[in-house]
């Protein structure tokens, strides 16, 4: 599994978050769970709870089910660039990783509802 950023993060925020999440692993906790405990945490500080100090993070690997979602981009349908459109409205990712793996309300924090992308598997517990 790998976790990334999705953006430059502040050193002091991620390192509690980092602190955080190794001691999950030390606990036994599955790997996505010790990250969604660990962005918790930061989250509940008054001083990190905006997302810029916990929401970069993600994990690829083992709470991913892996396949394809959404159809199938078609090389006949490019847009005036020549690239191949998209057919899933990455809102829709955004709204299955805070619904799902994060368990706040998607909608509430982007403001409107997607189509559900089933790609997360249930945290453990």
């Amino acid at each position: 599994s790998i976790i990334a950023s999705q953006w430059s993060v502040a050193d002091r925020s991620t390192t509690t978050l980092m602190t955080a999440l190794h001691a999950g692993l030390r606990r036994g906790l599955p790997k996505d769970e010790a990250l969604r405990q660990a962005m918790a945490g930061v989250r509940k500080s008054p001083a990190t709870s905006h997302p810029y100090y916990w929401a970069p993070f993600f994990l690829i690997g083992d709470p991913v089910k892996g396949g394809l979602y959404g159809q199938t981009p078609s090389l006949s349908k490019l847009d005036s660039s020549q690239n191949v459109g998209f057919n899933v409205d990455f809102r829709s990712v955004y709204q299955e990783i805070l619904t799902s793996h994060l368990g706040v309300d998607g909608p509430d924090v982007l403001g409107a509802s997607f189509e559900r992308l089933p790609f997360i598997r249930p945290a453990a517990g």
